[in-house]
C-alpha cells in the first residue's frame, strides 16, 4: 500500500512512500505521439531509499534540501535531499 505522495521541488517527479519500506523517487514525463495525437504519461522510478519500517508521510524542508520520513514505528528520519545521506 502507498500511504503518502509529494511533488518534488521543482514539479519534474514526485515522492511516494508505502508498507514495503521504501521511499521512492520517481520522473515522469508527458509524451505526445504524434501518429494518433494523443499524450502518454511516462512514470519511471529513478532512486529507492530502504527504511526499516513501513512509510507513512514524506515532506521536504522549504528550502528542499532535507527530507522527512515518517515511519510507522513513530519516528522520522532526515535525510539529505540530494545524497539521500542521514542528516
Amino acid at each position: 500500500a502507498i500511504w503518502s505522495v509529494t511533488p518534488l521541488p521543482g514539479g519534474q517527479g514526485f515522492v511516494s512512500g508505502s508498507a514495503d519500506h521504501d521511499v521512492k523517487f520517481w520522473d515522469f514525463e508527458l509524451v505526445q505521439d504524434t501518429n494518433i495525437g494523443t499524450k502518454t504519461l511516462n512514470i519511471t522510478n529513478v532512486r529507492t531509499l530502504k527504511m526499516s519500517e513501513d512509510v507513512l508521510s514524506i515532506r521536504f524542508s522549504p528550502d528542499a534540501k532535507y527530507i522527512a520520513v515518517a515511519l510507522l514505528d513513530s519516528t522520522i528520519k532526515v535525510f539529505f535531499a540530494d545524497s539521500l545521506k542521514s542528516f
